[in-house]
C-alpha cells in the first residue's frame, strides 16, 4: 500500500537557539503487510539495511495490525533514532518519544538488526543485541505483521528488510 501526503514540519535546532517552519513536504509512504498473525507472546528479529536514507525519512515495523489496543509501529529514523506509537480510529498516538539508539549505525549505507520482545504485555526492543527500552501493552494481544517506510524529502528512501524471524520465546 502506498500513501502520498503532505505535512507541514517544525524545524527546530537547539544547539543554536533557532526555529523555522519548513515548506509543505512531499511524503511517500509505502506498507507492506502480512498474511501471517503475530501472537502476543513472541521474539521478533528484523535486519534492515538503508542504501538511501535522509533526514526526517523513517522506516520500521507494524506488528499487532488491527489488535483490540491498536496497530504498534517501531519506528527508525536515518540519525538513529527509535520511537514507538500506536494508530487507534480516533488517530496516532505516540507512546514514546524519539530517541538515540545505543549501538545503531546511523544513515546510509548501514546495516542494523533489530529485536521485539512480547511476554505477557511486557515489549522489550534491542539494536544490534543492545537493550533499548521497555514498554508495557496489554497482554494477549494479537495481529497483523508489517513493515513501513515513510520518504519525506525530495530524494528518495532505499531500505531494505530481511532475515524476519519469528520465535517462541522460552518461559
Amino acid at each position: 500500500r502506498q500513501h502520498r501526503g503532505s505535512d507541514e514540519q517544525r524545524d527546530t535546532d537547539s544547539r543554536k537557539g533557532s526555529s523555522a517552519m519548513a515548506h509543505s513536504v512531499q511524503i511517500v509512504e509505502a506498507e507492506s503487510l502480512s498474511a501471517y498473525i503475530l501472537p502476543g507472546n513472541f521474539y521478533l528479529e528484523f535486519t534492515i539495511e538503508t542504501a538511501l536514507c535522509s533526514e526526517n525519512d523513517r522506516y520500521g515495523i507494524v506488528f499487532w495490525r488491527n489488535s483490540v489496543s491498536g496497530t504498534y509501529r517501531l519506528w527508525v529514523n536515518c540519525q538513529g533514532q527509535l520511537m514507538v506509537d500506536r494508530v487507534l480510529p480516533e488517530g496516532v498516538t505516540p507512546i514514546t518519544k524519539w530517541e538515540s539508539a545505543r549501538k545503531f549505525v546511523p544513515n546510509a549505507p548501514a546495516r542494523n538488526v533489530f529485536g521485539i520482545q512480547a511476554i505477557d504485555g511486557q515489549l522489550d526492543f534491542f539494536v544490534n543485541g543492545s537493550y533499548q527500552f521497555s514498554l508495557q501493552a496489554r497482554s494477549k494481544l494479537e495481529g497483523h505483521l508489517g513493515l513501513i517506510a515513510r520518504s519525506a524529502g525530495d530524494t528518495p528512501l532505499s531500505v531494505r528488510f530481511s532475515e524476519l524471524i519469528v520465535y517462541k520465546p522460552e518461559p
